[in-house]
């Protein structure tokens, strides 16, 4: 974890496992899996205030290929509909102002949720990521 994060944020709600960029082996074609378990209180409360756009990222992939590290990235975002109701997860593309939502599931708060990802990094038209849920 990095108190500050890479990009030196602080007072963020924000755990993070960084990689300098140089360290990382995955050539343009690569295929990787990455995986975890999430489980949120069944009393946690998020709301989103849609005109606002608040969101909290479980999960983000950025491209620091060209080595800014601000390339659009692929994040996985938890949304709540008001204090105790549907909660859901988004796969977005994209830095904020454009993301693009590729999915929406609802999940239920208290019970498990088993995330998997599939990338193929590329430069290419041939990169892609595939998600599963449970």
């Amino acid at each position: 974890m990095n108190a500050t994060g890479p990009t030196g944020l602080v007072g963020k709600e924000r755990a993070e496992i960084w990689r300098d960029p140089s360290l990382a082996e995955c050539p343009h074609g690569t295929e990787v899996w990455y995986s975890w378990r999430l489980w949120i209180p069944t009393d946690y409360n998020f709301t989103t205030d849609d005109a606002l756009g608040r969101f909290q990222i479980m999960g983000q992939w950025h491209d620091a290929h060209l080595g800014t590290g601000l390339e659009p990235p692929v994040s996985v975002i938890y949304r709540q509909t008001a204090p105790g109701g549907q909660s859901s997860l988004r796969l977005r593309y994209g830095l904020e102002t454009d993301a693009q939502t590729q999915g929406t599931v609802n999940v239920n708060r208290g019970e498990s949720i088993d995330l998997k990802f599939k990338f193929r990094w590329s430069l290419a038209s041939d990169g892609y990521c595939r998600a599963y849920i449970n």
